[in-house]
């Protein structure tokens, strides 16, 4: 009995029908462009949202640089797909094993093609809802410093296993080097014409707190001439934070730093008064306690004691009165009235949010007896009365109603 073997052909246009040819090429450039532009989108839609409860992520210009060449590649080779998919669909077929093959590579090429959008979609969605879409998230898992590897080899594994199943029907070794270079051609303009500027985000962004930057950088530089403090940037980037761990981290170690029994550093007094006049808060679940707890900022009882603390060092004592004055700003802060036509536009974003903060929390009342408590105190201490005279007075609340208490009493 003769063995009939299966020789291989050349993979060639006439072997796949010219029509059927440009078919394939036409779908798959479509199918590339369609991909990269939905990608793309989706990716700053999502940064977009995320961005209105949380900070906005804004990675550096080479991981950005670098996720825009991969789903430009990563594209152009899922489009490669399609096209063998159209070109393994002709019906000529001279062995039943060139049956089983062409079969084979197509639900192949179909496979990688699914499999591919299924798994970026999946993961799109775990980032935004557990990953950047969740408060506190500063790019802890960061896919690109600890799998970058990861997305060198993937566009590398589409192409292969792409044409790994066309070999078995056809000789095609020339036909892979040409579709690879056709692929970078289109994932180079993929690149330049497909990939979504990010500029306005950013600007329309950082616009919204624009007041808040301004003032941080106003007072880094202040620090700098009047005392010789040089901030790190790192500290400089997360003051301007809102939602990040960090963020919280350090607005609550300034809190615990003055609560403490030494005298507080006078970089982190300046701080503290950063803080506070950007009226940062912490998530629900860093204060489990107390009303008093959910006071993102220094108690006025500690900021007494950090002034006695200080002693004869008159800038901390000038700068701990500062922090004073935020404060009693921050309590002070008048309701806006939201009834009125356009009040949106006459407010920036800074005095809506400390507006919302100073009259919609129920703790606001006690730091404000507090606060009154602390600066008839001072008024009665000779060494500072001079200073207490520059501090705003103290607005009562809409009852008109303080607490009677004791210094004592708060201390307690």
């Amino acid at each position: 009995m003769l063995l009939h073997t299966f020789r291989k052909e050349k993979i060639s246009i006439e072997l796949i029908g010219k029509q059927r040819f440009w078919i394939g090429i036409t779908c798959g450039f479509i199918t590339a462009v369609m991909l990269a532009l939905l990608i793309n989108h989706t990716r700053e839609v999502l940064r977009f949202f995320t961005g209105i409860s949380n900070d906005l992520q804004v990675l550096p210009p080479v991981n950005l640089m670098f996720y825009n060449i991969f789903f430009s590649v990563l594209t152009s080779f899922l489009g490669l797909s399609i096209t063998i998919w159209i070109w393994m669909s002709t019906p000529k077929r001279k062995h039943k094993k060139d049956v089983i093959y062409k079969q084979l590579s197509r639900n192949n090429a179909l496979l990688i093609f699914w499999f591919v959008l299924l798994a970026f979609s999946r993961l799109a969605f775990v980032l935004s809802t557990t990953g950047f879409g969740r408060q506190g998230y500063e790019n802890q898992s960061d896919v690109f410093e600890d799998f970058w590897l990861l997305f060198v080899l993937l566009p590398i594994v589409v192409f292969l296993q792409n044409w790994y199943s066309v070999r078995l029907v056809y000789k095609s070794v020339k036909w892979m080097l040409f579709s690879f270079i056709s692929c970078m051609l289109l994932s180079v303009i993929l690149y330049f014409t497909t990939t979504v500027d990010q500029t306005q985000v950013n600007d329309d962004y950082f616009n919204k707190f624009e007041p808040d930057y301004t003032y941080v950088d106003t007072e880094v530089a202040t620090a700098q001439r009047k005392y010789g403090i040089q901030f790190t940037s790192k500290a400089v980037n997360t003051i301007k934070k809102w939602h990040t761990s960090s963020s919280v981290y350090q607005m609550l170690s300034l809190k615990k730093a003055f609560a403490g029994t030494s005298s507080v550093s006078l970089d982190n007094i300046i701080l503290e008064r950063m803080v506070i006049r950007n009226c940062k808060e912490a998530p629900l679940q860093h204060f489990p306690h107390t009303p008093l707890d959910r006071w993102n900022y220094a108690m006025p009882n500690d900021i007494i004691s950090q002034l006695y603390l200080a002693k004869s060092d008159t800038n901390k004592i000038h700068e701990l009165f500062n922090v004073l004055s935020e404060e009693i700003k921050l309590v002070n802060t008048p309701v806006i009235d939201w009834g009125h036509d356009q009040a949106y536009e006459k407010y920036t974003y800074t005095e809506i949010r400390r507006s919302f903060f100073a009259k919609n929390q129920r703790f606001v009342g006690l730091i404000r007896n507090q606060l009154q408590i602390v600066r008839d105190s001072l008024l009665n201490t000779p060494q500072f009365f001079n200073l207490v005279q520059d501090l705003p007075v103290i607005i009562e609340d809409e009852n008109h109603q303080f607490r009677k208490a004791t210094l004592k009493q708060w201390y307690e």
